[in-house]
């Protein structure tokens, strides 16, 4: 399984620098899509709740009342 998901991580990262090497006029759409889907996905990474202490969700330090 783990060789799989390897391959298609191989494909998804090559597949956009071929189209780009054999189609010069997508080069600069491509390039602007990759960068929009880069900062989404740190966005998304950035707002998620992180897991911790046995699966709880954390969302910031715990304040004692």
């Amino acid at each position: 399984m783990a060789l799989l998901a390897a391959l298609v991580v191989l494909l998804v990262c090559t597949f956009p620098a071929y189209l780009a090497y054999e189609h010069p006029a997508i080069r600069e759409p491509l390039g602007i899509a990759v960068g929009v889907l880069g900062a989404l996905g740190a966005v998304y990474s950035a707002l998620r709740p992180v897991k911790q202490h046995g699966g709880r969700v954390s969302r910031g330090p715990e304040v004692a009342d």
